[in-house]
């Protein structure tokens, strides 16, 4: 029985805690090995703690110093990597400018480390890390969220939290002269190269699609190299597949071309070369891609002067890198009006692209082993727990608006089981998150399966009492199809 457990207060508004005391539980707990204690109510904390318990990890021992829920799947020796959703340093929506509605509030990472700590027994190794967007300030992010004050914690202690931006280029916020984006390698030994076989979703595929298969604003080149016929590969962090349990700790949101994100996007951040991640097919539909709608001779031009305009920049030929933005950004506009087509760059309801992408490196995560191959059963554990005290709506995943949903929702099953559940509960309509459905046929898995645990209390799938205080407004493009 796949088992979630969610915890929805309607009538309680629940604030994250102040980074003034580390995050810290305003109750001493009999399990809680430090000293710090917070003044101010921690909600998160609090709630957290009860979900582990009605998931009925080490039940005989809760309320007792020796509690250790995590030591069900979490033992001493372990190398643990928390996968938080960190995107960018600031949100662009200039009505709220909100990050608490965009990144994993630093709050969740901070309960579940206190428990990672406690089942390792001061053996292993805990990271925190994640591969935000190329234009991220790392650093900024981190002092921005207050991210650092976990680490500065745990330093009191003597515990070493190692914290890793898992990407594999930046793009310098200091554009050329010519307004070009300026590339930055990073990482250059840290990558493990995936290839997911017969796990594919892009096996269906023609070598004609697969050919026009783009990731925006990276190296077109890399795309060609890693994905053909029968071979499709990606480039995941040598932490990412040397850890043996992924504590997984997404922020659900809308989403403009996954159509919403939660546990399986979340792993999108695992990769080192985000060039190797197909977003979306160049080409219309009659085309047999999902870049837009309509077949229109000037917006396939814009396409291609898009491809020559990111292989010069990652040339660093920005000459011609700023000729093919020109002509692009011409064809673009006289596309769309001539056309009069609604949506570009994949982002609406008909990407067939991106649901592939996150399919085949959900497997990689859950099927590689440290050395990128491929076995027949999992080669970790993935536990999830997901932040949607506020979650984002409209335009995310990097513009979203706030919407308060007062929830958490955790599980140990696969993460396309508890998707299936969130996407329900945010009011959307999961047959258009075809990772989904493609996930749980791979698994075997049957949705009378899903339990749902609240409190003491258990349902269905099907049964759970859904309100509509928890609906999130799709982005452009999705919105008016995905919603139920």
């Amino acid at each position: 029985m796949e088992k979630i457990y969610v915890k929805h207060l309607v009538d309680d508004e629940i604030k994250y805690p102040s980074e003034e005391y580390f995050f810290s539980p305003s109750v001493f707990y009999p399990e809680y090995q430090y000293k710090d204690i917070a003044k101010t109510e921690n909600r998160v904390y609090d709630l957290i703690r009860e979900g582990l318990y009605h998931l009925g990890y080490d039940k005989d021992n809760f309320g007792t110093k020796e509690w250790n829920p995590l030591g069900d799947f979490i033992k001493p020796g372990y190398t643990v990597l928390l996968k938080p959703n960190w995107v960018m340093h600031e949100n662009p929506e200039e009505r709220y400018h909100d990050m608490e509605c965009l990144v994993t509030h630093p709050s969740f990472i901070r309960a579940m480390i206190d428990y990672v700590v406690i089942a390792l027994k001061g053996q292993g190794k805990i990271i925190l890390a994640d591969a935000p967007m190329a234009q991220c300030h790392f650093d900024e992010l981190m002092r921005e969220v207050h991210y650092d004050s976990i680490t500065e914690f745990y330093a009191k202690y003597g515990i070493d939290i190692i914290v890793k931006d898992l990407r594999g280029c930046t793009f310098d916020d200091n554009k050329n002269k010519l307004g070009v984006n300026n590339v930055k390698e990073l990482n250059a030994n840290e990558e493990v190269i995936v290839n997911v076989g017969q796990l594919s979703a892009f096996n269906e595929l023609s070598k004609e699609e697969i050919n026009n298969l783009k990731a925006p604003k990276l190296d077109p080149v890399k795309m060609r190299e890693h994905h053909m016929l029968g071979r499709h590969e990606y480039s995941l962090h040598k932490d990412v597949l040397g850890a043996d349990v992924i504590i997984n700790l997404p922020k659900p949101k809308s989403h403009r071309k996954a159509g919403f994100t939660a546990c399986c996007k979340n792993f999108i951040g695992a990769n080192v070369r985000k060039d190797l991640l197909p977003h979306l097919t160049y080409g219309s539909i009659q085309e047999h891609g999902d870049a837009y709608q309509n077949k229109n001779i000037f917006l396939k031009l814009s396409n291609q002067c898009n491809e020559k305009y990111d292989y010069y920049t990652f040339q660093s030929r920005n000459n011609m890198a700023v000729f093919f933005r020109v002509l692009k950004g011409f064809f673009r506009r006289i596309g769309m009006e001539v056309g009069k087509e609604n949506f570009w760059d994949g982002s609406w309801y008909g990407n067939d692209t991106m649901w592939r992408t996150i399919s085949d490196v959900d497997n990689a995560v859950y099927y590689a082993d440290k050395d990128g191959i491929i076995q027949k059963k999992h080669n970790r554990v993935v536990f999830s727990l997901c932040d949607m005290i506020i979650s984002g709506e409209n335009e995310g995943p990097l513009c979203p608006t706030p919407k308060r949903l007062n929830t958490i929702i955790m599980s140990q099953s696969h993460i396309s089981c508890i998707d299936k559940f969130i996407c329900r509960y945010i009011g959307f309509d999961d047959r258009f998150v075809k990772n989904i459905d493609f996930l749980m046929k791979q698994e075997k898995i049957n949705i009378e399966d899903i339990e749902i645990v609240t409190d003491d209390k258990s349902y269905s799938y099907l049964t759970y009492p859904y309100t509509n205080d928890t609906k999130l407004i799709a982005g452009y493009g999705w919105h008016g199809y995905i919603e139920l």
